[in-house]
């Protein structure tokens, strides 16, 4: 009976063992399908990482040259806005300077001529005490004057002083640091030589600029040699106009003579065109 007992028990401890090691072995089958099922599982887990940081890297350097290209779209533009207002402004400063010639090759009466330069001098200058001289001889003398008394400078010698210096080269002179007070050689600003055909035959003197000026630009120096020769042309165009003027307004002496006298003449005259004419038919 004992060995019986002992058979079955040894028995139940085989069949346990058994049962035991067959679970087991169940469960280590099934970890280790789960151990390649994550491992699987974190392979894909590592691509789309590896994926993902790719494309992040991607998208940095697309965000970075985007943000160059904006970069360098913001510096096309301001160039290009730079490039605008400059050309806006040679525009403005054409027009002017067409504006200034129109209006001084506009008439050929010379008091309209003088009223055209005293109004591109303020308008487009920005200067409202000015003398315009004349040359006559070795000396300059005030033709007009606007803003300032012209007896001081009259006559200007030519060679002598800021003025006379400036029309003895045929040169604008410009004072740098112009001195404020009365109209005189130290608060003259410009003076304008006006020369025709490399002749001086004027000069304009700019004294105190308008308080709004608060220096000489570019087109400035541009205005003063358009007034240099455009000036001198045109003023040059109306004595030319008053001396053509003259010239037909003089009495004709042969249309006040007799009518005797007139036909004789006449007669004379047809004589004298007689011969060659004959001559031309003989030939």
């Amino acid at each position: 009976m004992p060995q019986k007992m002992d058979r079955e028990y040894v028995r139940r401890i085989r069949e346990e063992s058994q049962r035991f090691t067959t679970e087991q072995q169940a469960l280590v089958q099934r970890l280790g399908e789960m151990v390649a099922t994550l491992e699987a599982d974190r392979g894909r887990l590592e691509a789309r990482v590896q994926l993902m940081q790719e494309e992040l890297l991607r998208r940095d350097r697309d965000q970075a040259e985007l943000r160059h290209q904006v970069a360098e779209i913001v510096c096309e533009n301001e160039r290009l806005a730079g490039e605008y207002g400059a050309v806006e402004r040679r525009s403005a400063e054409l027009a002017s300077l067409y504006v200034a010639a129109f209006r001084l090759h506009s008439t050929l009466d010379r008091g309209e001529v003088l009223t055209a330069i005293q109004e591109v001098i303020q308008s487009l200058i920005g200067c409202e005490e000015v003398i315009i001289f004349k040359r006559e001889g070795d000396v300059l003398r005030p033709l007009t004057a606007f803003g300032v008394e012209p007896q001081p400078w009259d006559p200007v010698r030519i060679g002598a002083g800021a003025i006379g210096r400036a029309a003895g080269r045929a040169r604008c002179w410009i004072n740098p640091e112009p001195d404020a007070g009365p109209p005189s050689d130290a608060t003259l600003t410009v003076c304008i030589p006006l020369v025709l055909d490399g002749r001086v035959t004027g000069a304009i003197a700019l004294f105190q600029m308008l308080g709004h000026k608060l220096g000489l630009e570019p087109v400035d120096h541009e205005l003063f040699e358009l007034l240099s020769s455009h000036a001198a042309t045109a003023l040059y165009a109306t004595e030319l106009h008053e001396s053509a003027a003259r010239l037909v307004a003089q009495p004709d002496p042969a249309r006040h003579d007799g009518g005797g006298n007139g036909d004789t003449q006449r007669q004379s005259d047809a004589g004298d065109a007689a011969p060659p004419t004959s001559t031309g038919l003989s030939a």
